[in-house]
């Protein structure tokens, strides 16, 4: 299995689990945390992990318009969260080729 795959699974079990976040957590320290990371190090990358998705949640959530169905408002604020994150994304897969990682 690879190491998308695995990412994937956990992820799965987790959100089934009502944890999709911690499965991202989890996600992230096996794949961006190096193994020989302090205790000190990897509790403070969580904090931060958590405070960024609470702050998305919070955001996201405050900025739905009031009714029961998304508008096309609400659909369009996702989608710029999903392109903001996209390039986020491709931007530290630069940066790991960059390393040669």
């Amino acid at each position: 299995m690879d190491t998308n795959e695995l990412i994937d699974r956990i992820t799965k079990e987790w959100a089934n689990r009502g944890l999709v976040i911690e499965g991202g957590w989890q996600a992230f320290r096996l794949t961006a945390i190096p193994k020989n990371a302090h205790e000190i190090q990897l509790r403070e990358m969580k904090v931060a992990y958590y405070a960024g998705c609470q702050h998305l949640f919070a955001c996201m959530m405050s900025t739905l318009d009031e009714q029961e169905e998304p508008t096309p408002e609400d659909l369009r604020r996702v989608e710029l969260i999903h392109k903001e994150l996209d390039r986020w994304v491709n931007e530290l897969k630069r940066a790991r080729e960059a390393k040669g990682n």
